[in-house]
């Protein structure tokens, strides 16, 4: 209940103040979605189990007011709902040319899940991507940047995560693989019809290109965190 979750807040800045802390980075979208009551996305499952969607941030930014703390919100974010509604993940239709915004392996196979010390899901480079976790960030930012007690917000950048490229394993798909020829000017000699393109690219990539590679997913992903 809401009653008891004060109550909870109420203890813990106790023990706050008893340990000599004053900050609380808790994630807010959790592993597959959001842990509030987002107008953006489908609230997760996996996080915030016993948490009460509806209003458990206010609570804590109250509290927080009361004893000049900081909360900051995390994205801990390995899935999104609305995502996975809408993906292709049929491996034959990515062979054959239908856009896919999940990562593509070098082992030629498209990731449908993703957990801890995993390469990532979905493709943090593709806008369809990106343009789901600014919805979350603008309405975090407009809901709780009405408090004091409101720090920021904080991204948890793991290899599981889809806010980074992560591990070289991903993602040489046909969308990622023209983008970095269209920005290099350069023509990776693989064939757009064969089956084992994605993992063929990686190779070739691997081989002469690897330097620029990772130096332009880097400059892609700085450019949007810009």
């Amino acid at each position: 209940t809401f009653e008891d979750f004060d109550k909870t807040a109420g203890n813990l800045c106790d023990y706050f103040d008893y340990t000599g802390q004053n900050i609380l980075m808790h994630p807010l979208i959790w592993y597959d979605g959001p842990i509030y009551n987002s107008l953006v996305e489908r609230k997760g499952g996996w996080g915030g189990i016993g948490v009460p969607g509806d209003g458990f941030v206010d609570i804590i930014l109250k509290r927080f007011e009361e004893r000049g703390f900081k909360f900051y919100g995390l994205f801990n974010v390995h899935r999104l709902p609305s995502l996975e509604k809408e993906m292709n993940v049929d491996m034959e239709k990515i062979i054959n040319g239908e856009a896919t915004y999940n990562t593509i392996s070098k082992d030629n196979k498209v990731h449908t899940q993703t957990w801890h010390h995993d390469s990532s899901m979905f493709n943090a480079l593709h806008p369809k991507n990106q343009n789901q976790i600014l919805a979350l960030v603008k309405e975090i930012i407009e809901r709780y940047s009405y408090s004091p007690a409101f720090g920021g917000i904080g991204f948890h950048l793991t290899m599981a995560q889809m806010l980074i490229p992560g591990s070289l394993d991903v993602t040489y798909d046909d969308w990622t693989a023209k983008e970095f020829e269209k920005d290099n000017g350069v023509s990776i000699p693989v064939d757009i019809k064969d089956p084992e393109r994605f993992g063929k690219r990686c190779a070739w990539i691997m081989d002469n290109a690897k330097n620029k590679w990772i130096q332009w997913r880097c400059v892609r992903i700085a450019d949007y965190y810009k």
